[in-house]
């Protein structure tokens, strides 16, 4: 059993050693990036961070991303909509399959924890009924987080001033960590980060990572989303 403070040691090796990473030479053009995310501040719709770090057999990745990217807003999830949409994603995202896709290693999914606010802060009984609602189709949630980023402004037009001004000074994070084990851990070859295709509001992912005695740092994008590690 994958324990939980393994997956945390692992995840502070990236963490710690990110100062190094960027201090890099051959990594300035990533660095550049990461400086030019840092000036418009951490939280940034659209980007997001993720950490990678395999120790021994046990990989672990973490991603770090405003709420906006995954559900299309940020408030809490207060109208049935937004609560369906929430408990969607948050299944969603128990599995890594649309977050990363792993080549080589022969890795398998050990433990999965998912920290998002919209979800996590409704009550028991409300997240035990959404969950055993009919699950609808990547079409369909992808369709509902893009038309209400598209129209979160116009729907605002409908809400008294108090209201508005409380959800658009609202910013909340989602937090997805994955344990694998992997058997042959060598052969792991790249990491293709898979939110843009996942998830219609991904810009930039900066990802950090130290695997196979290798460490580096890299800004993904839609097209150029995967980590060569071998």
């Amino acid at each position: 059993m994958f324990k939980q403070n393994r997956l945390k040691s692992a995840l502070s090796v990236v963490l710690a050693s990110g100062s190094l990473i960027l201090a890099a030479p051959a990594m300035a053009e990533s660095k550049h990036h990461d400086d030019e995310h840092r000036q418009h501040g951490k939280h940034e719709h659209g980007a997001a961070s993720m950490n990678i770090a395999l120790d021994g057999k046990q990989l672990v990745v973490e991603l770090d991303s405003p709420a906006m990217n995954i559900l299309g807003f940020e408030h809490a999830a207060d109208t049935p909509e937004d609560k369906a949409v929430a408990a969607d994603m948050w299944k969603r995202l128990q599995h890594p399959n649309g977050v990363v896709s792993l080549d080589g290693g022969d890795c398998t999914v050990a433990e999965s924890k998912v920290e998002m606010p919209q979800f996590d802060e409704a009550d028991p009984e409300e997240q035990h009924a959404l969950l055993d609602s009919d699950h609808k189709s990547d079409k369909e949630l992808k369709h509902e987080a893009k038309h209400k980023d598209e129209h979160h402004d116009d729907d605002e037009h409908h809400a008294d001033h108090h209201e508005k001004k409380h959800k658009a000074d609202t910013h909340s994070d989602i937090k997805a960590n994955y344990a694998f084990e992997c058997a042959n851990p060598e052969a792991l070859k790249s990491i293709q980060v898979k939110v843009f295709d996942t998830f219609p509001n991904f810009e930039a992912v900066e990802t950090q990572w130290i695997i196979n005695g290798r460490q580096g740092s890299k800004h993904l994008r839609a097209g150029e989303s995967t980590i060569a590690v071998k």
